[in-house]
C-alpha cells in the first residue's frame, strides 16, 4: 500500500505504469512492464540556489526493449505516462516532447529523454510574442503560455501581483529569450513556474504558513535524506547602478536572495 495524493492511488496495492506515444492526438503504441517498456525515470530540474523566480522543468528518461523491432516510436512523437492499477489510469504529469531517441542495434534496445514545454521555451525570443508597448504582467505570461501552446494557471491569491500595468513597456529587448522573460515574471512576483498535469502554464508562491502537501516519513520510504532547512530573510533588488532596495526580517538569521537587474521590478 502506498499513501499518495494522486486520486485512485491510495487503494492499490500494486501500482502499474505505461508509456503513451502519440501522433498529435492518435495514439501510436503504449508500452508497459509487461512488454516493451524496460523502466523510465522521473526527474524535475529547477534551480536548488533561489527560493523563487525560476522554472521546474520535468525530465523523463526511458529504457524500451524491441527484441522484435515492432515498437513504432519516432523523435517527432509525444509521450504521457500513465499510472494505475492495469484499468484505471492516471495521468499525474505533463506531455513530454521527445530530445533524443536512439535504438541500440545489437540490444535492440531503445532510450529515449524527453522534456516538458518548459524546456522549450528558450527557443522563442520576446518579439515572438507580437506584444503591443503598454501590457500587465498577467498579459506576458498570458501571451508565453500560448506561445507555448498551453493554458495560463494563476491561482487567485497571488493575481494582483500580475496586473501590474507598464504604460511604456517593461525594459525588455526583443531579443531576449522567453525562459528569461519567464525567470524574471517569477522573480517580480516572489513565484515559481512549471507545467502541471493539465498542461498548465502554473506560477506558486511558496507559503511559510501553508502545510505540506505529502508528509514523508521513514514508515513511508526505505530511505529518507534530512537537510537543515532554508530560511529566506532578506530580498535585496541590485541594479548596474547600484539603487539598491533590500528589506529583511528583523531578528531572524537566514539566507539572502538577489533579484538584479530585473526588467519587470523599477526602483
Amino acid at each position: 500500500m502506498i499513501t499518495s495524493n494522486i486520486p485512485n492511488l491510495d487503494s492499490m496495492n500494486m501500482v502499474r505504469a505505461k508509456v503513451d506515444f502519440y501522433n498529435g492526438s492518435t495514439l501510436v503504441q503504449t508500452c508497459t512492464c509487461g512488454d516493451f517498456l524496460e523502466d523510465f525515470e522521473l526527474t524535475r530540474e529547477g534551480d536548488n540556489s533561489k527560493f523563487f523566480g525560476f522554472g521546474i522543468c520535468h525530465k523523463l528518461d526511458l529504457n524500451l526493449i524491441d527484441l522484435h523491432r515492432t515498437l513504432k516510436v519516432a523523435k517527432e512523437n509525444t509521450v504521457e505516462i500513465g499510472l494505475g492499477d492495469g484499468t484505471t489510469w492516471d495521468a499525474p504529469y505533463p506531455t513530454f516532447y521527445i530530445t533524443e531517441l536512439k535504438r541500440n542495434e545489437k540490444t535492440n534496445t531503445i532510450t529515449g529523454t524527453a522534456y516538458d514545454k518548459i524546456y522549450w521555451a528558450g527557443e522563442y525570443l520576446f518579439e515572438d510574442l507580437g506584444l503591443d508597448t503598454t501590457y500587465t504582467i498577467w498579459r506576458v505570461a498570458q501571451a508565453i503560455a500560448t506561445k507555448l501552446g498551453l493554458t495560463l494557471n494563476i491561482p487567485t491569491a497571488i493575481l494582483n501581483d500580475f496586473l501590474i500595468s507598464y504604460p511604456e513597456g517593461a525594459n525588455l529587448e526583443k531579443t531576449e529569450d522567453l525562459r528569461s522573460v519567464l525567470n524574471w515574471i517569477a522573480e517580480a512576483t516572489q513565484t515559481v513556474y512549471y507545467v502541471n498535469y493539465q498542461n498548465q502554464l502554473t506560477f506558486k508562491r511558496l507559503d511559510r504558513d501553508g502545510e505540506a502537501v505529502k508528509e514523508v516519513t521513514r514508515d513511508l520510504y526505505y530511505e529518507l535524506d534530512t537537510k537543515t532547512p532554508r530560511t529566506l530573510v532578506t530580498i535585496c533588488n541590485a541594479t548596474e547602478l547600484g539603487d539598491n532596495l533590500e528589506t529583511t526580517l528583523d531578528g531572524e538569521t537566514g539566507a539572502i536572495q538577489y533579484i538584479r537587474n530585473n526588467p519587470f521590478l523599477e526602483l
